[in-house]
């Protein structure tokens, strides 16, 4: 289950609210001036939501291409604070809520995010139980690729709190995260020879771990980044000392650079991500490619590095457009640490400034990725982007 980012609930706030609120602001009603901006007089949200006290409603629609179309319905509450330039940078947001897709899959809970000392201190919190019907694919070690299809029940908590070092940019912290999932495996097809190995897939597991975080966040905004180079690390370990019921352990470090080549008119972006497990993991924590117009859990891997590129242009006024693309390279097995395969993704998109205080923008990404031998059909997907896609 991927960890909620620390700013995604507040971007989604933002995207709901104008989705819902644009078939109005066009009109000459001066009730909705407070959805202007006075500098252009276009649509905007910036004095809405420095106005906002209390409780948000906050629909989400999901097109994630591994458990089909969905939606859900969250509410949040903002925290507001005394200064202005912090509600903006450092917003406070206790949510909760839940949601399904049309694979049947369903999730709920809830949690919190903070800064804290001005910022020196970030925390989160979230505790979820869902549902989901996930496909993985495995056997690719026996020289055949099988679509294992499944249903588990996954109770998921984390805690998580960080420190800046100093007055730098390096933020030190840790974790706490706990895991408990029961599998059932749903497939319909019949593997006579591998059947015996799917019935031990229908397991019980609990994850017990603490991890330790190391990063540095040099980005302008946290919401739709200009420039700055955001650097992720984090490792896990889950001992049975703790409870877990396997030994096991993970490492993810993640590097995002944004430079403006013509301020205020054209950005580009760069990342590279490494994710691996070691020792013993269960088969549903292996990570995999994670690329927009890449299925999810499609190509599973003990070592991935995905490299992706970006570039956005602004076209006219608050609107862009922007391409990408990259590279999802994975290793089925970490001792033998050979890229064997890899899957290409790209694609293009839009981007309207939705909030200018908060430099926040949203818009449509469409992605494509090569054939997927299993049905030997290329795959599409189309995503919601509120913010930086690569916070998604």
């Amino acid at each position: 289950m991927k960890i909620i980012r620390k700013s995604i609930l507040s971007r989604l706030a933002l995207a709901t609210v104008f989705c819902f609120l644009t078939p109005y602001l066009n009109g000459q009603n001066d009730k909705f001036d407070a959805f202007r901006d006075s500098t252009d007089g276009a649509v905007d949200m910036s004095d809405f939501l420095l106005s906002v006290s209390g409780f948000l409603p906050i629909p989400t629609i999901i097109t994630e291409p591994a458990v089909g179309y969905g939606g859900g319905m969250f509410g949040a509450y903002f925290h507001k604070k005394s200064n202005v330039n912090q509600t903006i940078s450092q917003p406070d947001i206790s949510f909760a809520g839940g949601g399904g897709t049309e694979n049947e899959s369903w999730f709920a809970g809830g949690g919190h995010m903070g800064f804290w000392k001005g910022g020196k201190i970030r925390y989160r919190g979230i505790l979820f139980y869902a549902q989901p019907r996930l496909t993985f694919y495995l056997f690719e070690n026996f020289g055949v690729e099988v679509p294992v299809r499944t249903t588990m029940n996954a109770l998921f908590f984390f805690q998580s709190i960080e420190f800046r070092l100093g007055k730098s940019n390096w933020y030190a912290g840790g974790e706490y995260i706990f895991m408990q999932n029961g599998v059932k495996v749903n497939n319909q097809e019949s593997y006579p020879i591998l059947d015996p190995v799917l019935d031990r897939f229908e397991i019980d597991v609990t994850s017990s771990g603490l991890g330790a975080q190391f990063s540095y966040d040099g980005r302008d905004n946290i919401y739709s980044t200009n420039k700055g180079i955001q650097w992720s690390n984090e490792l896990r370990y889950f001992p049975e000392a703790l409870g877990s019921t396997r030994e096991y352990g993970t490492f993810t470090t993640d590097f995002i650079a944004y430079k403006p080549i013509v301020e205020n008119d054209f950005y580009l972006g760069f990342r590279n991500k490494v994710d691996m497990v070691f020792d013993s993991p269960p088969f549903y924590v292996i990570p995999s490619v994670n690329m927009r117009g890449v299925k999810r859990l499609r190509y599973q891997g003990e070592f991935i590095n995905t490299t992706e590129l970006e570039a956005r242009f602004r076209v006219y006024k608050r609107w862009s457009v922007l391409g990408f693309g990259g590279v999802g390279l994975y290793s089925p097995r970490l001792v033998d640490f050979e890229f064997e395969d890899g899957v290409w993704a790209g694609g293009t998109g839009f981007r309207y400034l939705l909030a200018r205080l908060f430099n926040l923008q949203a818009g449509l990404d469409f992605a494509w990725s090569e054939k997927d031998p299993i049905d030997d059909k290329n795959q599409f997907a189309f995503y919601i982007t509120v913010g930086t896609a690569w916070n998604r």
